[in-house]
């Protein structure tokens, strides 16, 4: 039971410690004289969540504290004594307390910190809060429920249901993740196989990137090299070849054999016949341009062909082989877990199967129970003179 409830800070209240008695405590007063305080205060304790609102104005924090008396509680005193909070000189009281500040509460069991999960749970079997409007709960399913399986219901059966149900969720859980996983990995094989058939309808282009650029290059100067490659072949024409020749006929002309005139006469021939050859290599460099801008257009629109596949993949436009070669091994690598989805499958299906079974047989003996549930409450009301309620 409650002995004691030490308040301070709290709401509008400054300071408020009350004692508790054995028996039944009244807490009589009007509206507005702080009855719901005290008990939202207990609440705090009791691990309700703590709001800033319930800080007195112009304070930081709020601290309350309660003392039990757990004499009559053994699970309270086991729990106490398995956390290692149990006071040796005060064998059955429990003091708990909350701290509640602006930003965050802390709370203590017989001085020692803990958590707010542990704080329900030493706190939830010492205290019953009943309100005005607690009957309106019956009116739930899941109280309805619970009181039909305590009254009458095998608790093994409704926590071998539970368990099931849990198996179940599980299992479910797992096929979805599984199906996912299968999905993006299909969703991901189709955009590989995608951008390889993207790069090999490139064909040959996609390994002539450098060879096409450096014709494109030439072609697009091939204006300016036919102007400057054709006026040379004109001046070696019409100047160089004809003036080597007439010097060479003038050489071989003088009637002296003298060896150096003969090896200059010698090399004036060279020169007309190397010119000559010079001429006939420019003559095939000038016919190597085609007559239209046919070929530029193709070599351009393969190009521009490369560059788009480029960017698209996010790679240089010259990678492109060394990149369609990774995807590839990536394909091959590439494994859709089908197999563990089907096991899944079969196995949410087992576990769906046993959960239906089991959930009949609960549902069986809760119908078998509610009959004699609905007697037993109808018998209740009799002797509270309420027959007709």
């Amino acid at each position: 039971m409650l002995r004691a409830l030490n308040i301070r800070n709290f709401a509008l209240v400054d300071e408020l410690d009350i004692e508790f008695s054995d028996g039944l405590t009244v807490v009589t007063g009007e509206s507005g004289a702080g009855k719901s305080i005290l008990l939202d205060a207990l609440g705090l304790v009791l691990g309700a969540r703590a709001r800033r609102a319930a800080l007195r104005p112009g304070t930081t924090g709020c601290d309350v504290s309660a003392e039990f008396d757990i004499g009559a509680r053994p699970g309270v005193c086991e729990t106490l004594d398995a956390l290692d909070m149990r006071q040796a000189d005060e064998a059955t009281t429990c003091l708990v307390r909350r701290h509640a500040g602006e930003r965050r509460s802390r709370s203590f069991v017989n001085g020692v910190p803990t958590t707010l999960g542990v704080l329900q749970s030493i706190t939830g079997p010492l205290v019953d809060v009943h309100g005005q409007d607690e009957h309106r709960q019956l009116l739930a399913h899941d109280i309805q429920r619970r009181l039909l399986d305590e009254f009458g219901v095998d608790s093994g059966l409704v926590s071998a249901t539970a368990a099931r149900f849990s198996e179940r969720t599980t299992a479910k859980r797992e096929l979805e993740a599984c199906r996912d996983e299968v999905a993006r990995s299909q969703e991901h094989k189709s955009l590989v196989s995608y951008q390889i058939d993207e790069l090999t309808a490139l064909g040959d282009v996609i390994d002539r990137f450098d060879e096409l650029t450096a014709t494109y290059k030439r072609l697009t100067r091939a204006r300016e090299l036919v102007e400057s490659v054709g006026g040379a072949t004109n001046e070696l024409e019409e100047q160089l070849i004809a003036r080597t020749a007439r010097l060479a006929g003038l050489l071989d002309g003088t009637d002296d054999p003298h060896p150096n005139l003969r090896a200059a006469v010698d090399l004036a021939t060279a020169a007309h016949t190397h010119l000559e050859e010079t001429l006939g290599e420019l003559r095939r460099y000038l016919d190597s341009f085609p007559e239209d801008d046919r070929e530029l257009g193709e070599i351009d629109a393969a190009l521009a062909a490369l560059h788009d596949v480029a960017r698209k993949h996010r790679v240089p436009a010259r990678d492109l082989r060394t990149h369609l070669c990774g995807l590839t091994e990536e394909l091959s690598s590439l494994t859709v877990n089908e197999a563990r989805l089907g096991e899944l499958e079969a196995r949410a299906a087992d576990v769906e199967a046993r959960f239906l079974a089991t959930a009949k047989s609960l549902s069986n003996a809760r119908r078998s129970a509610a009959a004699i549930f609905a007697k037993a409450v109808t018998a209740c009301f009799a002797e509270l003179g309420l027959a007709n309620a």
